[in-house]
């Protein structure tokens, strides 16, 4: 499924069901019933010779929201060939992810240049380079990650598994209260509940699923939980509801968002809850993730302010549990996309974003946290933890040996399975630094680009000197690498390096 990264509900009294073809496929996609949209869509589009930019532009959007990528493309590309110079950077970016999903890398990169130079923006233009060229070195080196289906995965959804002491806390809509009236209407799915399993430390697998916190159970969905360092307190995503009979609260638009709830826990059971202070029934919040020490939560939103459709942000967390102001981790990290699911771990965040360059739809990256609370570079996992569809929600043990990693890509059980995963040894780097300068004047030169090289002419990375005419490439240990200096009217230079 299209990864509902922030879910929501739209609240809807009744469906009109005497309209028109169109007008019921709008009023569909409007109550975001997108399996069902997509197909009447399908069907007023089969006799529409002339459809409206809008009509094709909610069918695409229909089947991405849903994950069929596929179909999603076959409109998107219509669409964009409707539209030519007039397509948004919203559907630039879903058209070049519903291409990368199919793994049409060669046409996704062509359109994504295009782009960016159409734009003009240098910045992107170099990120987009250096993480493409992390990412296809990365490729031709050996895999660092061994992945493992779960035999706890359903037919539906299971994923955004949690560490709680011995056991593992997941999401999952399996309908195990046999709610089969109560379908989500964006995939035809029970709502998601929380549930915990045994974990077998032999091989990573785990027990038979039970419900998590039973007394908290609600009608509509609960997922993505973080526990402080003595198991007693809980963060988790759950709908903003409100009364007696637990009414889905809902903004002007009449959608309804997601909120964090923190809860003390005592047998098992939920013994009191609240509100973090920054919810809103305006936007929503979730996918909480505590640092070890408890006193740092990271989490996602679509709040006003972001650079994106949805963004990470992290929150200080006192000794006597109270917060401070959520502060918004910046570009660096966060893109016009979608970037969520934290988790923090050594001094490294990871979290999944389909913003950054990677394989298509949600890759997971990992950013090494540096003081004064800034972040560097993401990078790209790569395969196989990656692959071209949703991955999301990984986690790994303190001793950064094994851990598990959500996705829907192809060969699982169901809509979204869980994966096991045991790390290999980290690949050895070493950092490699120097200045470039005018050979005859002497004179630093700044933003001149420094490529790198291995003995077969593989492109290895790259790097761009700074205003001192610096450079800074982290390169594989025991090679012999070129490294290239070049800048628009200078002569190119080069030199090479061994590393030990």
């Amino acid at each position: 499924m299209k990864k509902i990264y922030l879910l929501s509900l739209l609240f809807c009294v009744t469906a009109v069901f005497s309209q028109s073809k169109l007008r019921k496929a709008d009023k569909l996609f409007e109550t975001l019933a997108y399996v069902d949209a997509s197909k009447a869509y399908e069907e007023y589009l089969e006799k529409e010779e002339k459809p409206s930019i809008k009509t094709i532009q909610n069918t695409a959007d229909s089947y991405y929201f849903i994950g069929d990528d596929r179909n999603a493309l076959k409109w998107y590309k219509k669409l964009y060939e409707m539209q030519g110079e007039n397509f948004t950077d919203v559907y630039f970016f879903r058209y070049i992810q519903t291409l990368k999903s199919v793994t049409d890398y060669a046409e996704a990169d062509k359109l994504t240049k295009k782009y960016l130079e159409a734009k003009g923006d240098q910045v992107q233009i170099a990120k987009y380079m250096k993480q493409k060229v992390q990412l296809d070195s990365l490729s031709k080196a050996k895999p660092l990650y061994t992945l493992k289906n779960l035999e706890i995965n359903t037919s539906k959804s299971d994923f955004g598994t949690s560490f709680y002491g011995d056991k593992i806390v997941f999401a999952s809509s399996r309908d195990t209260m046999n709610f089969k009236d109560k379908l989500y209407s964006w995939n035809k799915q029970p709502f998601l509940s929380l549930y915990v399993s045994e974990r077998n430390a032999a091989d990573g697998s785990l027990s038979e699923a039970k419900v998590f916190m039973p007394n908290a159970k609600s009608k509509y969905h609960d997922a993505m939980a973080t526990f402080t360092p003595d198991l007693k307190t809980v963060y988790y995503t759950t709908n903003i509801v409100k009364g007696r009979n637990n009414r889905l609260v809902v903004d002007g638009s009449r959608t309804n968002n997601f909120q964090i709830l923190k809860g003390t826990i005592e047998d098992g059971n939920l013994k009191s809850k609240e509100k973090v202070f920054f919810n809103d029934k305006g936007y929503s919040v979730g996918h909480p993730a505590l640092s070890e020490d408890g006193k740092w939560m990271f989490f996602a939103s679509d709040m006003p302010g972001g650079y994106g459709e949805s963004d990470l942000y992290v929150i200080k967390i006192a000794d006597d549990g109270t917060m401070g102001s959520p502060q918004n981790l910046g570009p660096v990290i966060n893109t016009m996309g979608n970037d969520g699911f934290p988790f923090f771990r050594n001094g490294k965040l990871y979290f999944s974003s389909d913003g950054h360059y990677g394989l298509g739809d949600l890759d997971v990256y990992e950013s090494t946290f540096t003081e004064p609370f800034q972040f560097s570079e993401p990078k790209n996992l790569g395969t196989p933890l990656n692959s071209n569809k949703d991955d999301f929600a990984y986690i790994v043990d303190a001793a950064d040996k094994y851990g598990y990693v959500s996705s829907n890509r192809a060969q699982g059980k169901g809509d979204d399975d869980i994966y096991y995963f045991i790390k290999g040894k980290p690949v050895c780097n070493q950092i490699v630094s120097g200045k470039v300068i005018n050979a005859k004047t002497k004179v630093v030169i700044a933003q001149a680009t420094v490529k790198v090289y291995d003995q077969f002419g593989d492109a290895v990375t790259e790097a761009t000197t700074d205003n001192a005419g610096l450079y800074t490439v982290t390169v594989p240990c025991e090679k012999r690498l070129k490294l290239i200096a070049s800048k628009a009217n200078h002569s190119n230079d080069e030199k090479e390096v061994v590393t030990n």
